[in-house]
């Protein structure tokens, strides 16, 4: 499980309640599992990558005054990579069943990223402006490599990637005010 999740709760108030706020959350984690350039001879090969991985902003302010004026950047990227690898090059691979997986039916890996940015302002001139913004760059995958001089003998091969990947960008605000 990988997550980045930092929240900012924000107010001001006086004459002129003004608040400008960035939240940023970034979450790259680069997960590998795998055999690397080893000869082997097995009843069986599993190599499976499983991974959770979320990224999430949560910004909540409020404003108050004769003049309440807020913005606020919500930002949330998940660039999460998630592999599953067998690497054959050069050498010599024997097994009855060979699996490289990233994630299995009923065993999906995720990949969520949400952007959450609330403000609200309270004044006899109040504006605001809210932005949220959730990136989802995450990659899931399984591969076998090899090269011309690889030698991969099995009685079954399953190469699968299985995974779940959503962006949730919500804004919410209200202003509350003379004019």
């Amino acid at each position: 499980t990988s997550s980045s999740a930092p929240l900012i709760l924000s107010a001001n108030g006086g004459i002129a309640g003004v608040g400008v706020n960035v939240l940023l959350s970034f979450n790259d984690t680069d997960a590998v599992a795998g055999i690397l350039r080893k000869n082997i001879t097995a009843s069986s090969i599993d190599v499976n990558a499983k991974m959770d991985a979320q990224a999430q902003t949560i910004f909540s302010g409020a404003n108050a005054g004769g003049l309440a004026v807020g913005a606020s950047v919500s930002y949330a990227r998940l660039g999460a990579k998630n592999s599953a690898i067998l690497d054959a090059t050069g050498v010599t691979v024997a097994a009855g069943s060979v699996s490289v997986t990233a994630g299995k039916e009923g065993e999906t890996n995720t990949a969520k990223v949400q952007a959450l940015s609330v403000s609200n302002n309270v004044g006899a001139f109040t504006g605001s402006m809210n932005v949220a913004i959730a990136d989802n760059c995450s990659a899931n995958i399984a591969r076998i490599l090899g090269n011309a001089s690889t030698q991969l003998t099995a009685d079954s091969v399953l190469v699968l990637a299985v995974g779940d990947a959503t962006a949730e960008a919500s804004v919410a605000g209200m202003d509350i005010g003379g004019s």
